[in-house]
């Protein structure tokens, strides 16, 4: 079964109750239905609030939560073309695909169940050096 409404088939002879001791003839086919309370998942963007003229920009959307158990569906769109229809759940850009200016991310990710959640984020690109600041911790 890969998702709702796909059908699942009985082989005959296959399915027994757990007080018999014995298979019985089995017949038949459903479709799977999706729960009464499907997981709705959240999609969650992990990205910088700026960056540098000089720097890639890595966004990644593996925080995302609610996939019922198999993987999510991915889908990126953004004013920056290699952004868009991508399905990979991080993009990684170099400093040279992004031009100077605030751009605008969104992800929407898909459970198996077909629901689905969406979020933006903005990530602006400076003309200038953006310091990075780094915590050394236990």
């Amino acid at each position: 079964v890969h998702g709702v409404y796909d059908r699942v088939q009985f082989r005959d002879w296959t399915i027994k109750h757990l007080s018999d001791h014995f298979v019985r003839p089995t017949l038949g086919a459903f479709a799977v239905r999706s729960p009464l309370s499907p997981i709705i998942p959240t999609a969650v963007i992990a990205a910088p609030t700026a960056i540098g003229i000089c720097d890639e920009l890595v966004v990644s959307g593996a925080a995302s939560y609610g996939n019922g158990g198999r993987p999510l569906q991915w889908k990126w769109i953004s004013s920056v073309s290699a952004f868009n229809n991508s399905i990979q759940e991080s993009i990684v850009l170099d400093s040279d695909t992004l031009s100077s200016g605030t751009h605008q991310v969104q992800l929407t990710v898909t459970n198996w169940l077909g629901r689905s959640h969406t979020t933006t984020t903005s990530i602006t690109k400076k003309p200038s050096i953006v310091p990075a600041v780094v915590i050394d911790g236990p």
